[in-house]
């Protein structure tokens, strides 16, 4: 099970849009995620551009707290639908599904051959190795 506390770290706006005044436009946003069985703790950092909007829905600056923020993050990047993808996310990466397409390492930058020994000899790329 996740445990999930949203917070906001930064905003930016402009001073004056359409007639108003200390209007908000980015909001820069954490997703703290933790996780019961395993007690893992885990963080999506994102930001997120609001919609202009109209002096009849307008608050004003002072008057802004982070609830009312997140309100229109949530609005623009939906709540349950961010909680559930970070979620999988965290789920497919202990526990990959087959079928998904994963990331591998590239065998040529590890310290050691397959069967444990390092690089022998005259290979390519290693010192005393022969180039071809």
């Amino acid at each position: 099970m996740f445990l999930y506390r949203w917070k906001i770290e930064r905003v930016e706006g402009y001073q004056q849009s359409n007639g108003l005044q200390e209007v908000l436009g980015i909001v820069g946003w954490e997703l703290e995620v933790r996780d019961t069985e395993d007690n893992s703790v885990h963080y999506l950092r994102s930001v997120t551009n609001l919609p202009e909007p109209d002096s009849e829905s307008f608050v004003d600056y002072l008057e802004l707290s982070e609830e009312v923020i997140l309100e229109w993050v949530w609005s623009v990047v939906g709540r349950s639908d961010m909680e559930d993808l970070v979620s999988q996310q965290l789920e497919d990466m202990r526990n990959p599904p087959e079928d998904k397409l994963t990331t591998f390492g590239m065998p040529w930058l590890g310290s050691c051959c397959p069967d444990g020994e390092g690089m022998p000899e005259g290979m390519p790329g290693v010192p005393g190795g022969n180039l071809g």
